[in-house]
């Protein structure tokens, strides 16, 4: 995350760059930067918990209907800022823990 951090500032200071062009690189910006916190949680929670399951713990897991329900979760706030939250899910499995 780090990384594109790096990357979208030295965009935003090219010179060549449209005003409109590093209006929206500062809003993916401040998005990366947003997204960096709840992830670096995720992965030291991940780390913290890795002696907790054994691998007889885990089977199929269908990442769609995780990314539906996260997705209806905030459709209504969505609406009301006139945001699209539509994505094309595929259905996907992967073996892990059903929560």
């Amino acid at each position: 995350m780090a990384g594109v951090e790096a990357q979208i500032e030295l965009l935003m200071n090219d010179a060549e760059a449209t005003h409109s062009v590093r209006e929206g690189l500062a809003l993916t910006l401040s998005a990366t930067r947003r997204l960096s916190h709840p992830t670096r949680q995720l992965l030291t929670l991940a780390r913290s918990e890795q002696d907790m399951y054994h691998s007889g713990d885990f089977g199929p897991v269908d990442l769609a209907q995780i990314a539906e329900a996260c997705v209806s979760d905030y459709l209504a706030s969505a609406i009301n800022a006139k945001l699209d939250l539509g994505a094309d899910l595929q259905p996907t499995t992967v073996l892990g823990m059903s929560w």
